[in-house]
């Protein structure tokens, strides 16, 4: 069913009920590079969900699609509901990335969130798969408050600004998300030791405000916060406009005091 470009709480309210008769899964799309499947967990289970989309994989590389994403819902006609239980498979990377980099170097690299799905478990050595920005805010005071020898890099998604709603177009839903991590930074900030480094962005924009449902183009933030250290002068307090999330990536290189691989300017 479906076979369009659409909303993805839209097309589940248009096609849901006939979902239920029919049985026929719900294929659609949307501006990004993605092909989305939505099932009813009660037609579909999350396996058989996740069978369909594993074989839609291979059916789209050859045309480069970036992710194929299962869409579980659940509820009765009129009172859809898309689970937490969604899952990306990305097609695979043309090369090695940071995380690749820094394991190669001997940092021990965590993910936390979707990140294992966006990378497709590449160059991760533990992937914690926590739904929702109140668990995966859980699971990295967690991971904070553990002893450890090893140089670390913790890889952290925060989705529910963009899926919940950006995505839905709500503003207030968007602000009160925003406000809820913003609370708990002080806290996360006085749990780094000295020479660890917090670094804050964003992958795209998803402006509540604007129309339509897709992403949105603006710039997004870059913070670095750094504890105990003189790594980032005066001078480079402000960072700047970027050419490339590169720049970040071989700056956290610099961070682990490695060789910077890749693309990308330095900006410590």
């Amino acid at each position: 069913l479906g076979n369009k470009a659409a909303s993805g709480t839209a097309i589940i309210e248009e096609l849901g009920e006939e979902h239920l008769k029919s049985r026929k899964p719900i294929c659609y799309t949307s501006a990004d590079s993605v092909f989305q499947i939505a099932a009813h967990s009660d037609i579909y289970p999350l396996a058989e969900l996740h069978k369909l989309c594993e074989v839609a994989r291979k059916l789209c590389d050859p045309y480069n699609v970036g992710r194929v994403i299962a869409r579980p819902f659940e509820g009765t006609p009129g009172n859809f509901n898309r689970t937490k239980d969604r899952h990306d498979w990305s097609i695979e990377l043309p090369g090695k990335m940071l995380l690749d980099y820094l394991r190669e170097e001997g940092v021990e690299t965590v993910a936390v969130g979707k990140i294992g799905s966006i990378f497709n478990e590449q160059g991760i050595d533990v992937s914690h798969h926590d739904a929702g920005n109140e668990a995966c805010i859980r699971k990295t005071f967690e991971i904070a408050r553990e002893k450890t020898d090893k140089d670390q890099f913790v890889f952290v998604n925060l989705v529910d600004t963009d899926m919940i709603y950006g995505h839905r177009r709500n503003p207030r839903g968007y602000h009160d998300a925003v406000a809820a991590i913003d609370a708990v930074l002080p806290e996360l900030e006085s749990l780094l030791n000295v020479g660890d480094v917090l670094a804050i962005t964003g992958d795209h924009g998803c402006d509540p405000t604007f129309k339509g449902t897709d992403h949105t183009r603006e710039h997004v933030p870059l913070i670095f916060k750094t504890s105990g250290s003189e790594l980032l002068t005066a001078e480079k307090a402000s960072l700047g406009i970027r050419e490339s999330f590169s720049d970040l990536s071989v700056s956290i290189q610099k961070v682990f005091g490695k060789n910077a691989q890749g693309n990308g300017t330095v900006f410590l």
